[in-house]
């Protein structure tokens, strides 16, 4: 229950925020609105108030109540209603500032009824709190550590042999021998990782009742952490479980430095192995333990199991063993022996159906020996079917002790953030064995309202990722080694390109603990023959299904008009004869949801879908059309998605166009598509909110101009900017302020082929598109100028400068970059003006050094660094071929300047 509270309070908290920051929009940009309007603002703001101050009152106390639960239901739908109203107002903000024209904008009368329903809500509190003072004087807010006492382990408790664990165990007893360390160090230590259940606990207690480590070593103990930390209790079970010598009534102390003199002149030259299991927290292990530890002899050791991997990090962990899910045969061995355990001959009937269960018991020891356990029961087909067709945490709260789903809920109770329990619980709505980006995840929780920076200085990106890392350091989030056959237009340089998987049993508890918020329909294998109508949960605002269950579900779909999310997989423009167009079935779905923010489809749909006011991701286009290269254009109702903040257009063979005055969508943050379809746009410079565009083509026409740029500051990663031919001055160059792009950490200039009679003055220009003084990389490319410009020099974190065809530039000009000290990377090629080289002209920290083209009187420096040579770790000269032309503008410069061992190649 108190995992339901954080949600609860997170989602009071953030109705709150939104209401203040519309308060301070109406008012700042003097938007026209409704008499009631604010009056009913600080109605809700109030009662709000009321309900977060409740919420966070009873989170202190271990609640288990139906009509709480309800209740919470009824806040969280409420908030949601109230989302969908107040984003209409948000809505009409945007409006105005886009088209310039005010009138009364936002459902005020939908208002009404939501500042009715909290009014209902808060009236009812009475009984909330009323449950909250009933759990105190009956006693039921007993210690959170009496209610963990489920969790504690010990190294005598039974358990079942260990399966597939061979290596682990090699690994962990080798540790345990190998010769002390030389460092001074009395002891070292090795983390077990691994989510629940996956059986860190059995490796530690195997390794820990070993014939040869109790040999081994003089004193072992077993501690069980556990969440809830308690120093006193912890080193009470450290001494009771090493057996040190102690006064019989220590457990009276109060004094803690009393109880860990016991402890230091227990130890005190004495070789030790010691267990931390279950580790949450490092940071009291480290300020409680480790110093007494120091009282050991050399070649002691430490035992951590953790699922966290920053645990591990920050105790100084010397070895990392990650503990894997079991192999499929592993799994079917230790299912037979908990399935079969009180017959002696497995029922031959039951051993095909075995198999396919094992396949979806997600390697867990514990999910295998909860599962076949429950097996055991029943040996008939009918009974395995019915376990076959739930959620493992369902068959879980049908046994005795119900310790799987108890085991495995703690992670996500771990997660203390409302925000990041619903990021997580997310996740459901897609196929657990669905790959997923950093990038995609983030976009989405964004999207779905989850992401909400705490000062104006931190964007949602940056929640987004933190609480990315959070998850796959809790080992929610495992990485996969995965190769897309799709082309990935939003490969992004400021966040890398790696996929990730949400772990199978995780994926399980996520659907099981949604409620039924997210769902998504699961075809059996390839069964088509479904006929009966999909019924859509009443409490549901995200789902997901197939196209080819678009038909059996859009009843129950139109009639949810809430709903947040909507997936259709498959393509939409393929389907059998003589059945409905889905296309058109799902154009009479769109028409009714009208609270839809995030859509993802395979294909477009006719129709125009202006009500989808609240829509923040768009993602739409399927790759490999063979059949289908006409061109296609978005759909013209995008222009009037204001809010929207994600936009992927993915057709791999179709010419794609996109509508007019898509720049009026100034929240835009993403558009996910080919680099020279972004170009198209007229007047991109409206675009404010992006933060990625790759490349920008100048021309001299109204709404392509360099000027474009001014106001686009969000803009991260690497910018080329090509056609600088079509600046014609210092004070046109200027324009751009790209020493206002703080985020970009790579910028290409690029000038195309021209006549010299043609020439504009490449230089006074250059002078004014000096760039944030946090530029990582630089590359000029066609440039005719006789000089470097004079900001470059005030580069500070420049590492990597390239110069590609620089027809003009001389080899004298190279002496200017001998004080660049944060120089790293130097790349020169074509630029046959560059005909000698001395070492005085190469900046002092340089490291590589990349000529491509002949330069007659340089020689291969040494490697070795003296005050007045720089260390070359690699160099490369290769002769330019006789009809070289200017590379392609779309490449970026890494993939340009590869820098090879040394070599000299002769000239072609």
């Amino acid at each position: 229950m108190v995992v339901e509270l954080v949600v609860a309070r997170w989602f009071a908290s953030l109705i709150i925020s939104r209401v203040s920051n519309l308060l301070m929009e109406y008012t700042t940009n003097k938007i026209k609105c409704h008499k009631n309007i604010k009056t009913n603002f600080e109605s809700l703001t109030k009662n709000l108030h009321k309900i977060e101050t409740a919420i966070h009152e009873a989170e202190r106390r271990p609640i288990d109540n139906p009509g709480l639960q309800k209740w919470l239901f009824q806040l969280k739908d409420a908030v949601y209603d109230a989302e969908d109203v107040l984003d209409t107002f948000s809505y009409e903000i945007l409006r105005v500032k886009v088209m310039g024209k005010s009138k009364k904008g936002g459902d005020a009368g939908e208002l009404d009824k939501i500042v009715r329903k909290f009014q209902g809500l808060v009236n009812e509190m009475g009984f909330f709190l009323k449950v909250v003072e009933l759990n105190d004087k009956n006693g039921s807010n007993q210690s959170l550590a009496n209610a963990t006492d489920w969790r504690i382990t010990t190294p005598s408790q039974k358990q079942p042999s260990l399966v597939g664990r061979d290596t682990e165990v090699i690994d962990l007893m080798s540790f345990l021998f190998q010769s002390a360390s030389h460092d001074g160090k009395t002891f070292s230590s090795v983390s077990l990782l691994g989510v629940g259940g996956v059986g860190k606990t059995a490796l530690a207690r195997v390794t820990y009742n070993h014939p040869r480590v109790e040999r081994h070593f003089d004193i072992r103990a077993w501690v069980c952490v556990t969440h809830v930390f308690d120093v006193k209790s912890l080193m009470i079970m450290f001494i009771e479980s090493a057996a040190l010598k102690r006064p019989r009534n220590f457990h009276k102390t109060k004094h803690l430095g009393a109880i860990q003199k016991i402890i230091a002149d227990g130890l005190r030259g004495k070789r030790f192995l010691v267990v931390f299991d279950d580790v949450w927290n490092s940071k009291e292990i480290i300020d409680w333990f480790f110093v007494l530890f120091n009282h050991g002899e050399k070649g002691s050791r430490i035992v951590v199991t953790t699922r966290h991997e920053s645990t591990a990090t920050h105790l100084g962990t010397t070895k990392k063993i990650y503990v894997e899910g079991l192999k499929f045969n592993e799994c079917q061995s230790l299912l037979h022996q908990h399935a079969f355990r009180h017959v002696k001959m497995p029922h031959p009937s039951l051993e095909c159906m075995g198999q396919d269960i094992t396949k979806s018991l997600c390697g867990l020891p514990l999910v295998v020996e909860t599962i076949g356990c429950a097996l055991g029961q029943n040996l008939i087909r009918k009974h395995w079917k019915e376990i076959m067709a739930k959620n493992i945490y369902t068959v879980s709260i049908e046994q005795p002790e119900n310790k799987l789903l108890r085991i495995m809920r703690l992670s996500y109770e771990q997660l203390r953030d409302g925000a990041l329990q619903q990021c997580f619980l997310s996740c459901s709505l897609f196929p657990y064995e669905h790959k997923f980006s950093k990038t995609e995840f983030i976009r989405i929780w964004m999207a779905l309202g989850f992401l909400c920076p705490k000062d104006e200085h931190t964007t949602m990106e940056t929640v987004g990722e933190n609480y990315f890392n959070d998850l796959v350091n809790r080992h929610f989030f495992k990485k996969v080694n995965s190769k897309s056959t799709v082309p990935d237009y939003s490969k992004s340089s400021t966040l890398p390109d790696v996929s990730y998987e949400v772990h199978a049993a995780l994926h399980r508890l996520a659907e099981f603990l949604c409620f039924g918020e997210y769902y998504r329909v699961v075809r059996p294998g390839n069964d088509n023959t479904h006929s009966s109508d999909i019924v859509i949960p009443d409490r549901c605002r995200h789902v997901s299904l197939d196209v080819n269950d678009l038909n059996r579900g859009s009843a129950s779909l139109k009639r949810k008009t809430n709903l947040r999310s909507l997936i259709i997989t498959g393509q939409l423009s393929q389907y059998p004869k003589k059945t409905v167009n889905p296309l058109i079935t799902l154009e009479k779905i769109l028409k009714e949801l009208k609270c839809l923010r995030m859509l993802i489809l395979s294909d477009l749909v006719p129709g125009s879908f202006d009500q989808l006011r609240h829509l923040r991701y768009f993602k739409v286009g399927f790759m490999n059309d063979d059949n289908n290269e006409s061109p296609t254009t978005l759909p013209d109702w995008l222009r009037k998605c204001y809010q929207l903040q994600s936009l992927a257009a993915e057709f791999d063979r179709k010419i794609l166009f996109l509508p007019k005055h898509i720049n009026r969508l100034v929240m835009l943050r993403w558009l996910e598509t080919k680099p020279e379809i972004v170009n198209t746009i007229p007047g991109i410079g409206k675009m404010i909110s992006l933060q990625e565009v790759r490349e920008f083509h100048v021309e001299r026409k109204a709404g392509y101009g360099i000027d474009q740029l001014r106001e686009m500051n969000e803009l991260k990663g690497s910018l080329c900017i090509s056609h600088l031919e079509n600046v014609e001055s210092l004070d046109d160059a200027k324009k751009a302020e790209l020493d206002q792009k703080e985020h970009l950490h790579s910028l290409e200039l690029c000038w195309s082929k021209r006549k010299l009679a043609k020439l504009p003055d490449d230089h006074v220009v250059l002078e004014g598109l000096k760039p944030h003084d946090h530029i990582c990389k630089l590359e000029l490319n066609g440039y005719m100028g006789t000089k470097f410009p004079t900001w470059l020099r005030d580069l500070e974190y420049l590492e990597q400068l390239s110069l590609f065809h620089c027809a003009n530039f001389h080899s004298a000009m190279l002496g200017e970059l001998k004080n660049m000290f944060s120089l790293k990377v130097l790349t020169i090629f074509n630029c046959p003006g560059i005909h000698s080289l001395s070492k005085n002209m190469l900046p002092p920290n340089l490291e590589k050094l990349n000529i491509m083209g002949k330069i007659s009187t340089y020689q291969k420096p040494k490697v070795r660094t003296t005050p007045s040579s720089p260390q070359i770790l690699s160099y490369e000269n290769t002769t330019v071929p006789k009809h070289s032309t200017i590379l392609p503008q779309t490449h970026s410069m890494t993939s340009r300047s590869t820098i090879l061992p040394y070599t000299n190649v002769k000239a072609r």
